[in-house]
């Protein structure tokens, strides 16, 4: 909304995520430099169907499935990021979504209110598979070794970031 005195945006720690394993939202806010002071402002983040609450930064507090900061009064420019984490439950099944929602706004004026969602796939593994072949068994000093490293993604979701490293031995 153009005309919202605040700016919200919703984000994840993980894309997709583990089932079992701890995810983190990130709720960035701001209050629009152009306007006047403003009291009773409330940030909130609802939690979804499929995790279990674990810890907020900042003083939010869980109730329910919200998870709340009252933030009070903002002058023009203010702006912070608030943080939950959560556990997906181990039995979230796979190629599942998850929704969190945000909003912030003040309790005095609601539908300057901003609003913010995020959805994130959940796998219920890791995904990644790694083989890791020698063509000398034993291995003989001084010789060639060949080595095959095959990497393979078993989810129906794009890996971004992974990192391979091969620690050798000494002297080899």
């Amino acid at each position: 909304n153009a005309d919202t005195l605040y700016e919200l945006i919703l984000s994840d720690s993980s894309e997709p995520t583990v089932a079992g394993d701890e995810l983190t939202y990130s709720l960035d806010f701001s209050y629009r430099g152009d306007a006047a002071s403003v009291n009773n402002t409330t940030l909130v983040l609802s939690l979804p169907t499929g995790v279990t609450f674990v810890s907020a930064t900042d003083g939010g507090s869980l109730s329910g499935s919200d998870v709340s900061w009252p933030l009070g009064f903002l002058s023009p420019g203010d702006g912070g990021t608030r943080s939950v984490t959560v556990t997906v439950d181990a039995g979230a099944a796979s190629a599942s979504v998850i929704n969190a929602f945000a909003r912030i706004g003040s309790l005095t004026n609601p539908l300057q209110m901003a609003r913010s969602e995020v959805n994130t796939a959940v796998s219920s593994s890791s995904g990644l598979q790694l083989a890791f072949e020698t063509n000398s068994n034993p291995a003989r000093p001084g010789t060639l070794k060949h080595h095959q490293i095959l990497v393979s993604n078993t989810e129906p979701f794009t890996r971004f970031g992974a990192v391979l490293t091969l620690i050798y031995p000494g002297e080899y």
